[in-house]
């Protein structure tokens, strides 16, 4: 925020560089220093306007703290069709993610605005290259859930990110996550005397699965409806 006054000129060319931005401010706040900067000016005839919706979470009206050689006027001001969506979640429908598998990726998708909205860009991007696009159709006050197919093409931890496109509010547009592609997972069988031919046969013909059997297995024994296994 700034505290100097602009020339008309100057107030124009600085409305069109205003940004949306998660940040506010509260009005005490504001307008103490609104009227810091104009009571340095030595004007015997001071006002300030202030245009806001006023949302209850910065409209401290009680707290604002009167001067009287400052005319102050508030002017309320509505929003009409409000639109923002926002990315609420992520998550795979696999809870193993293999290496040159195709990989599908969960987007949960959130409409508060008061309006419905239709084809909503939704992209991927791992590594900093884009995997997968996708659009959604959210109506207002809902939600939907959109999926995204892609394949790893490398092993170790993956930086990801999920975005939208939805104007004017952007800052809630990104999803960052990680996740992890193992190159195999590691299966440790401990059997009695003789290796099961059930645990061979399903997970030996898959390459991912590392299957391993000890040397010597140790004897299993059942005592009192316990179990107890002897190292």
């Amino acid at each position: 925020m700034q505290q100097r006054l602009l020339s008309r000129e100057e107030f124009i060319n600085s409305v069109d560089l205003v940004k949306v931005s998660p940040s506010s401010r509260k009005v005490s706040t504001i307008l103490t220093r609104q009227n810091d900067v104009l009571n340095s000016t030595g004007s015997e005839q001071k006002s300030a306007i202030m245009i806001s919706d006023f949302q209850e979470s910065m409209a401290d009206l009680k707290d604002v703290k009167q001067d009287s050689t400052v005319a102050v006027s508030l002017v309320p001001v509505m929003a009409t069709g409000l639109s923002n969506a926002f990315v609420d979640s992520v998550w795979f429908s696999s809870p193993v993610v293999q290496l040159n598998q195709p990989i599908e990726l969960n987007v949960r998708i959130r409409n508060n605005g008061d309006l419905d909205l239709e084809a909503v860009p939704v992209k991927l991007i791992i590594n900093e290259l884009q995997k997968a696009v996708a659009a959604a159709d959210i109506v207002s006050g809902n939600y939907t859930d959109v999926k995204l197919t892609f394949t790893a093409s490398s092993v170790g931890w993956q930086r990801a990110v999920v975005s939208i496109i939805d104007n004017p509010i952007t800052f809630d547009d990104h999803f960052y996550f990680s996740f992890n592609v193992a190159e195999f997972a590691k299966i440790l069988a401990i059997n009695t005397d003789a290796p099961s031919p059930y645990l061979k046969a399903l997970f030996n013909p898959n390459d991912f699965l590392n299957w391993q059997v000890p040397m010597k297995n140790k004897l299993i024994i059942r005592c009192f409806h316990k179990i107890k296994l002897l190292y």
